[in-house]
């Protein structure tokens, strides 16, 4: 089903959070947690139901995702380690945009 333009728009912004997230040259700069990402604001307060990425792997608070490790390096201030999952979690994402919408004449 697709999503609705709201929340289309926060996983876009979210999407952009995390890209912005791997040219960081220190892990004191890393936006993470649920006060950074625009869908845990739409979402967190209802248990995260509704949020594409709990719809995806039907857990609560980005468990089993890249998120896992890029939180794991933060808190390790492993810059290396949390560029490669910022990169992971700018593609996992990606992958919950909603497909183009193809026209009847393709």
């Amino acid at each position: 089903m697709p999503h609705s333009p709201e929340v289309a728009a926060a996983l876009e912004a979210s999407i952009e959070k995390w890209k912005r997230n791997t040219k960081i040259k220190h892990t004191l700069e890393a936006t993470i947690g649920p006060q950074d990402c625009p869908l845990c604001h739409m979402f967190l307060r209802a248990d995260c139901r509704g949020c594409p990425v709990r719809e995806q792997t039907g857990y609560d608070g980005c468990f089993s995702t890249p998120y896992d490790g890029a939180n794991n390096a933060y808190y390790h201030s492993d810059l290396a380690e949390f560029h490669d999952a910022a990169r992971k979690e700018v593609a996992f994402l990606e992958s919950l945009r909603d497909p183009p919408v193809r026209s009847a004449d393709e």
